[in-house]
């Protein structure tokens, strides 16, 4: 299994013009397999950056009361919170409008809200929702999600036919849908839930989990072992630009011809055998359809 380390020492034997022993020069051998590494995955969805992660729905918090005046961006509790609910949405029993919790520290009563309350609360029943989920495992893309007691999938609503605000219009209950929204900060994709969820549920998430650089010696890529021949092409290249563009062109093309090869065997399910055929081939059954009653005679 061919570490970090052995892929520089690899590659600068490739090289000759780089010593991996020497910082500058090791520098740029990291540099160049890391880019060849992430141009490998960007040619396609490869299974082994599939990834599942269960996330817990948060349902409504209402307990107790709260205080906001007019104009004002300071809510107080009636007790403490025991989890932070920052960055969820409050709404007040004065108003059907929502507002973004900014700002709350698990354990206090103080949460600041965006943008000012319209209107004064004083000891005010509320409701606090969950909008926006997203997972701890970074992804790219978000492939499918269930809930674990039902063999169902949720569905995915798009975001220009669905407002992915929609679960703050709707009363909670149970999610069948969900709707893709703007990544956060670490540009983990978020959704959320319509309905927003009315009850604490667990839900599977599938996605494509988003490339780490290698940076350890010990760390491994991702990209399975038979093909890390491939990351030396493709990083040769990058180290060839600048000294030998013919040597470059040779190995870029070496490296494609091995991505092509991942492309045709890799696969997660060797016992697989599917074989698409038109629909009236099948010998066992014959040709399976049914006209409308009211059609007409068959002929």
């Amino acid at each position: 299994m061919a570490t970090f380390l052995v892929l520089q020492q690899e590659l600068a034997d490739r090289l000759v013009a780089y010593d991996q022993t020497v910082s500058a020069d090791a520098t740029k051998l990291k540099r160049w397999l890391n880019l060849a590494q992430q141009y490998i995955c960007g040619k396609r969805l490869w299974p082994f950056q599939l990834a599942e992660e269960i996330i817990q729905t948060v349902e409504d918090y209402t307990t107790g009361t709260v205080t906001v005046s007019a104009g004002g961006t300071s809510v107080t509790a009636s007790a403490t919170i025991t989890d932070s609910k920052a960055n969820q949405y409050i709404q007040f029993a004065s108003s059907n409008d929502w507002y973004k919790i900014t700002a709350h520290t698990a354990g206090t009563d103080a949460l600041t809200i965006s943008p000012a309350s319209i209107s004064a609360n004083s000891a005010a029943t509320y409701k606090i929702r969950k909008l926006l989920y997203t997972t701890t495992t970074p992804l790219i893309q978000i492939l499918d999600m269930k809930q674990l007691v039902t063999p169902s999938r949720a569905i995915s609503l798009s975001p220009r036919e669905a407002d992915f605000f929609a679960p703050l219009y709707y009363d909670a209950g149970t999610p069948y849908y969900y709707i893709m929204s703007s990544p956060n900060s670490s540009g983990t994709p978020q959704f959320s839930f319509l309905s927003s969820p009315d009850s604490v549920m667990n839900v599977m998430v599938r996605g494509i989990q988003k490339l780490s650089d290698m940076s350890a010696d010990g760390d491994i890529s991702l990209i399975p072992v038979p093909w890390h021949d491939a990351i030396i092409n493709i990083a040769a290249f990058y180290g060839f630009q600048g000294l030998d563009d013919n040597r470059a062109k040779t190995e870029f093309q070496a490296g494609e011809s091995r991505i092509k090869d991942m492309s045709l065997t890799y696969s997660h399910d060797l016992g697989r055998h599917r074989v698409m055929q038109p629909i009236d081939s099948d010998s066992n059954f014959g040709l399976q359809w049914a006209l409308p009653s009211d059609f007409g005679p068959e002929v």
